[in-house]
């Protein structure tokens, strides 16, 4: 495929026939990788190198819809998360492997909708259950209960992670204290 404004090739990312189109996508914080996750009855999940086009890997993600791919805001780190549907799974990006979340007891399994990673490491998704669930690696850290209902939207931007939920409130989270800064009410 070739670009008109510059007369070079464009990098494309080939998904094998019965994909069924992509549900979700991500970039690497360094931007050397994007991951994806197709419709396929199997939601598989992809690594591609950005500069090459090249297929890092490639595996099952789950049999239940993802919602949301996440990578790590960590420099240096390839690590991603997949979220959905009674679904969350902490991946390795090369070479690709995944591990399923480990509750332990500090906290109720459910379905998520959103995943955001600050940059010290921690992940943050948000539950069916309007809690948001903290995540050292694969392992449940603890719940964070600032939502009156379904969680449906997470980011990590300038040190901070701002949820979004159904009770119409935004969030702004400090990742280090775990605490809420301030809330918006729409």
């Amino acid at each position: 495929m070739w670009d008109a404004q510059s007369g070079q090739k464009k990098q494309r990312f080939k998904l094998p026939k019965g994909s069924r189109g992509i549900d979700s996508i991500a970039m690497s914080q360094d931007g050397t990788l994007v991951a994806m996750v197709d419709r396929h009855d199997q939601h598989n999940v992809y690594v591609f190198e950005v500069a090459s086009g090249q297929l890092v890997g490639k595996d099952v993600g789950d049999v239940n819809k993802i919602f949301d791919v996440c990578f790590s805001a960590k420099a240096g780190e390839n690590r991603f998360v997949t979220a959905g549907v009674k679904h969350i799974k902490f991946w390795d990006a090369n070479p690709l492997s995944g591990k399923k979340g480990i509750f332990a007891g500090a906290g109720e399994p459910t379905s998520f909708a959103c995943a955001a990673y600050a940059d010290n490491g921690l992940c943050f998704a948000g539950g069916a259950n309007g809690l948001i669930y903290v995540w050292n690696g694969s392992a449940l850290k603890t719940t964070l209960s600032f939502h009156q209902g379904f969680v449906g939207a997470m980011r990590f931007s300038e040190g901070k992670v701002y949820s979004g939920g159904k009770d119409g409130k935004l969030n702004i989270i400090n990742p280090e204290s775990l605490s809420v800064e301030s809330t918006i009410d729409f």
